[in-house]
C-alpha cells in the first residue's frame, strides 16, 4: 500500500519536472529569435510599404481669377446700296402662225400637190365603156383632159367582188387630151352597184384626184 502511494508521488515529481523544462527551452528559444530580429531590423529596411493612411493628402491648386467680360468692337452701320433690283426679263413674243391662204378655182376632187405648187390647171373627165357594167363582160373606161399629156394612173374596184384593175404605169393624155385603158373583163362576181374608178392626174407640178361612178349589174 505505502509502495503504491510513493510510485504516485515520483510519477507526479516527473511531469512537473517535465514541464518546468519546456517553459524554460520555450523561453531560451524565444529570447534568441528576438535578438536576431533586432540586429537585422537595425540593418534592414524590413517596411513592405503596406500600412494605413492616417492622414487626407492635400493638393496645390492655382486659384483662377475672376473673368471680366469684354465690350463688342465698334462698328458702323453698313449703309444701303441703294442698287435697284433687277426688273424681270419679259418673255418672247410668239411668232404668229401662218393663214392658210383658201382654195380659188378648179380644187375639187380631192385636192393634191406636187413639186411645181400652185392649183390644177388642167380640166379632167371621165367617160366609162360601155355606160353601164355587165359582171362577165368587157369593158373600158377614157380619160379625157384639156390641155393634153396629162399624167395619170388609174384604179377600178367592183362592187362586192374583191377584184381590183391597176392602171398606173406612167400613162398619160395624148395631145388631144384622151387616155383609155385596156379592156378588161368585169369580174362575174360584181353584183348591182357602182364600179368606182379613182384618177390621180398630174400636171405642170401639181398633183390632183378625181373619183367616177359606174353602175354595173350582174
Amino acid at each position: 500500500m505505502v509502495s503504491g502511494v510513493l510510485g504516485l508521488v515520483m510519477i507526479i515529481a516527473l511531469c512537473s519536472c517535465m514541464g518546468v523544462v519546456t517553459t524554460i527551452a520555450n523561453n531560451t528559444v524565444a529570447s534568441v529569435n528576438a535578438s536576431r530580429n533586432v540586429g537585422v531590423s537595425s540593418s534592414q529596411n524590413v517596411d513592405t510599404g503596406i500600412g494605413q493612411i492616417k492622414g487626407i493628402p492635400t493638393f496645390p491648386t492655382a486659384t483662377v481669377p475672376a473673368w471680366q467680360p469684354g465690350s463688342p468692337p465698334s462698328a458702323g452701320v453698313i449703309p444701303d446700296s441703294q442698287t435697284p433690283l433687277p426688273s424681270p426679263t419679259s418673255p418672247p413674243t410668239a411668232t404668229a402662225l401662218p393663214t392658210v391662204t383658201p382654195c380659188q378655182t378648179n380644187c375639187g376632187g380631192g385636192g393634191g400637190s406636187g413639186g411645181g405648187g400652185g392649183s390644177f390647171s388642167a380640166t379632167v373627165s371621165g367617160t366609162p365603156n360601155p355606160a353601164t357594167w355587165t359582171a362577165g363582160s368587157t369593158a373600158s373606161f377614157t380619160v379625157t383632159s384639156s390641155p393634153g399629156g396629162v399624167g395619170l394612173a388609174i384604179i377600178i374596184t367592183f362592187p362586192n367582188s374583191g377584184f381590183t384593175v391597176l392602171d398606173e404605169y406612167g400613162h398619160m393624155t395624148n395631145t388631144s387630151g384622151n387616155y383609155t385603158t385596156s379592156q378588161f373583163s368585169v369580174p362575174s362576181a360584181s353584183t348591182s352597184g357602182n364600179a368606182k374608178v379613182w384618177v390621180q392626174a398630174y400636171y405642170n407640178g401639181v398633183e390632183k384626184d378625181f373619183t367616177f361612178y359606174v353602175p354595173c349589174q350582174p
